[in-house]
This record gives C-alpha cells, sequence and structure tokens, in this order.
C-alpha cells in the first residue's frame, strides 16, 4: 500500500494523473454556448442527380404504348367461329360472356387483361385466346355472326397499352 502511495504523489508532482483526473497539459473547458450554431441554408445542386426512390419511379411513369399494323378479323360465341368452344359461354381467361360484350383474343405474347384501341371497334380487353390467333393476329369478338361477317378481315393500325 505505501508503494501505491508514493506512486500516486509521484505521479500528482509530475502531473500524470494516474485517474485523479489532474493532468498537466489539460486545457480550461470552455463554457458551452448558449446561443444555437447557425448553419447556411444548403440550396440543391442542379449538376447532381438525385434517384427518386422506387416507388416514385413507379408512380411516375405512364404505361408503355405500341402502335403497329395487325391482321384483325373477327368472331362471334357460335360453332362456326369458335368449333367445339362455342357452347360454353366463357373466354380463355374465365370472363363470362355476356351481350354486348367487346373483347379481343390475341396472341399469348399479349398478357390478358391488355387494352388494345383498333379503329373502328374501339378500346377492348385481351380476354381470350385463339388457335389461329398467332403472331400479329387479333379477333375481334362481335355477338353475331352476322356482325362478324361484316367486319371481315382487315389489316389495322392498332395500339397496344402494355
Amino acid at each position: 500500500m505505501r508503494t501505491v502511495n508514493k506512486l500516486l504523489t509521484a505521479g500528482i508532482v509530475l502531473g500524470l494523473g494516474f485517474g485523479t483526473g489532474l493532468r498537466a497539459n489539460r486545457r480550461p473547458q470552455e463554457p458551452p454556448n448558449p446561443e444555437p450554431v447557425q448553419t447556411p441554408e444548403r440550396k440543391p445542386d442542379p449538376s447532381r442527380s438525385v434517384q427518386p426512390a422506387v416507388e416514385d419511379r413507379a408512380i411516375t411513369h405512364a404505361p408503355t404504348e405500341s402502335r403497329e399494323t395487325w391482321n384483325v378479323s373477327a368472331y362471334c360465341p357460335c360453332v362456326i367461329c369458335c368449333e367445339k368452344w362455342s357452347g360454353d359461354g366463357q373466354t380463355a381467361n374465365g370472363h363470362r360472356i355476356k351481350p354486348g360484350d367487346r373483347f379481343i383474343a390475341a396472341p399469348k405474347g399479349i398478357p390478358f387483361g391488355t387494352w388494345i384501341t383498333v379503329p373502328g371497334y374501339g378500346r377492348a380487353q385481351v380476354l381470350d385466346r385463339g388457335g389461329a390467333i398467332k403472331n400479329k393476329r387479333l379477333d375481334l369478338y362481335f355477338d353475331t355472326h352476322k356482325a362478324a361477317l361484316q367486319w371481315g378481315r382487315q389489316h389495322l393500325n392498332i395500339k397496344i397499352e402494355r
């Protein structure tokens, strides 16, 4: 114990401290500044681009559209147009056909629910498929065989909203 006291005394005299809180090179503490520090307001730098969050990008993007010339024909729910599928009253995606419905049969590359605008027919959703509907071919649904025949087959510039 005596050795420890001698070391502490020697440390105090020499200014070493040894945990006593005394240091020879200790600076006096500055009183706290009562005024808050004002930082200059930063203005955005136009040369730096800021990427919005993923959610923001998803909201700001409009659906894409394509305009192309397609071979557009017509069909109705009769045996002549639909063969063995004529009597079920349902499209390939499960939509129950009602009088006055307007929809389109499109190739597998165009997902169900896609909106397509066809001149002379209007805007309708893809709700059906067909065995002969491949490549750039569409089939428009009509309630009667007479209306489908009147449409015939046309090459039209259509608009697909994806």
